[in-house]
């Protein structure tokens, strides 16, 4: 994970070398980057259902 803050500290993107790209973020993919010890991967956001719930929640409480 760190060699990804310091390509972001260098260049501005933290994408470089061979490691998995760092997707754009997109507030309607819901996909994250996960840092597994096999490795980064990026995938589905396990806590969507989760924090969907809450985000109901609070909508129907204003």
């Amino acid at each position: 994970a760190s060699e990804y803050w310091l390509e972001f500290a260098r260049r501005g993107d933290p994408n470089s070398g061979s490691r998995p790209k760092w997707p754009h973020h997109d507030p309607f993919a819901d996909r994250v980057m996960d840092f597994t010890n096999h490795g980064a991967i990026v995938g589905a956001d396990p806590l969507k259902p989760r924090l969907d719930l809450w985000q109901r929640y609070w909508q129907e409480k204003e």
